[in-house]
């Protein structure tokens, strides 16, 4: 698994697709680690047509966020065509799991909109951030008050 972004490029250039769509694996290593994560990115066509161990991604993610982290969270950017939900999007919907979703056009993809796409995923993730540590400091509080 790469972790750093030279790594991802790599990856990009190295490794070719073949028909097969399975993000369910790429999250598995986490599950399986016990790895906390508290954001996963994923940028998708969204076309998954592949489970992995007979689980496809939302049901894996809903494992994970009952398993692993509760409050891991997960933002998509899709490139879609027009009027296309996204079929990841709409299972995790399905399983319970509200994800925020960021669109591209598949076929013109504004790359312009990354920045502002960027700016936005920065921003969510920098307010959770602070609710964890409101909600740390009002249980350190609490049980200071106890003692």
């Amino acid at each position: 698994m790469p972790a750093t972004a030279e790594e991802v490029l790599h990856v990009t250039e190295e490794v070719r697709a073949n028909n097969c769509t399975c993000p369910a694996a790429a999250l598995a290593e986490f599950y399986d680690k016990r790895a906390p994560i508290d954001l996963f990115l994923v940028v998708s066509d969204e076309g998954e047509n592949t489970s992995h161990k007979g689980s496809r991604f939302a049901q894996l993610f809903r494992r994970y966020t009952e398993e692993v982290h509760a409050r891991a969270r997960c933002v998509f950017v899709s490139f879609l065509r027009d009027g296309d939900h996204g079929t990841m999007l709409r299972e995790m919907e399905r399983a319970g799991i509200q994800s925020p979703q960021y669109r591209f056009d598949v076929s013109r993809p504004d790359l312009a909109k990354f920045d502002s796409l960027l700016a936005s995923v920065l921003l969510d993730a920098q307010q959770a951030l602070e609710q964890q540590e409101l909600a740390l400091a009002s249980r350190l509080e609490g049980s200071v008050t106890l003692s």
